[in-house]
């Protein structure tokens, strides 16, 4: 059998894990993807360069969110999407929090706000472990987030999309995501999500873990042993998380991006980032996006979330997040979900 070669379902052959790391967003998914699991796409004995994969992945988070589930029946889409080396001989890791991605904080009329729904993303990889991965298991992790902190930390990863970003449009925001009971808010149901994959794909091919943990040698234990992977994360400081982060302030407040400025000036510094990039130097890229600042009295822009709206915010999920804990066996009372 060539390398890469698609394997039929008419074929009785022990396939190896097939394993998906589905983010979520804003728990270090982009660090993960740089530096430990080499990439978004691939195995990491195979993988290419984080940059380069990044067009396959895209092509692949677009078809995924737009199909039906039952169009991984088809062996030409399979075929596409999940060939292997099998000499290789070794689990095949996607890691795409984009899969489940949600930004609640999208204008509100937007259709992004419908991305986020758990039981298509669990009927999808139903679909795709019984006609794509027939004969080798297939695997979700995840890491989740403390509701509050997530809020805050996506608005300021986001907010240079809004018209007018500031501390006031992200409480008025805030209030409008947590007074409605229909798709965006369910992005924070963790127990949602959990039970859906569970569902589709059994209690031990589904591990969700706390992003507050992440650094901690017992995530990565429980994550060798789950993905078989026993090397995974061995050389890496997961201290060090310094790959498209917006450096939190303190507790409760963030740093957004320079971006973060009213539409019509942040369409000026869009068209300046093409000839910004010409330059070959970094550091006379970065000088040059300084000068800019400058010359526009751009500051970057901080967004908290106050004690009320904390409160508000974790009061929601509090049954929630107890009800997960169970679940996933874990006391999240030490990390402040309840």
């Amino acid at each position: 059998m060539k390398k890469n070669e698609f394997i039929s379902t008419k074929i009785i052959y022990k396939m190896p894990d097939l394993i998906f790391h589905i983010g979520l967003t804003k728990t270090a998914s982009s660090f993960l993807q740089k530096k430990v699991f080499n990439g978004k796409m691939h195995t990491l004995k195979r993988a290419k360069d984080w940059n380069e994969d990044k067009k396959e992945a895209r092509e692949f988070q677009s078809f995924f969110h737009s199909s039906n589930p039952s169009v991984w029946r088809n062996p030409e889409i399979s075929k596409k999407y999940f060939t292997y080396d099998l000499s290789l001989d070794e689990p095949v890791v996607i890691s795409h929090e984009s899969l489940y991605e949600h930004v609640p904080f999208r204008p509100k009329e937007s259709k992004e706000n419908l991305v986020a729904e758990p039981y298509l993303l669990s009927a999808r990889l139903k679909e795709i472990s019984k006609y794509s991965w027939p004969h080798g298991k297939t695997k979700v992790f995840f890491f989740f987030r403390r509701q509050a902190d997530w809020l805050p930390s996506i608005y300021s990863m986001v907010c240079y999309k809004l018209k007018n970003p500031s501390q006031k449009d992200f409480e008025d925001r805030l209030d409008y995501f947590l007074n409605k009971d229909h798709h965006s808010t369910q992005v924070l149901n963790y127990n949602l999500l959990y039970e859906q994959l569970v569902e589709n794909l059994g209690a031990k091919n589904v591990l969700a873990l706390p992003f507050e943990a992440l650094h901690e040698d017992k995530t990565w234990r429980s994550i060798r042993n789950f993905t078989g992977i026993a090397d995974l994360a061995l050389n890496t400081d997961l201290e060090k998380r310094d790959v498209n982060v917006k450096k939190n302030l303190d507790d409760h407040n963030w740093n957004a991006s320079y971006k973060a400025q009213p539409l019509e000036r942040n369409n000026f510094i869009s068209k300046m980032s093409g000839p910004i990039k010409l330059i070959s130097s970094k550091e006379q890229r970065a000088q040059m996006k300084k000068l800019i600042r400058n010359i526009l009295g751009l500051k970057s822009l901080k967004i908290g979330i106050s004690a009320t709206h904390e409160t508000m915010v974790m009061k929601r999920y509090a049954d929630n997040n107890k009800d997960f804990a169970k679940k996933i066996n874990t006391d999240l009372s030490q990390y402040g979900y309840y």
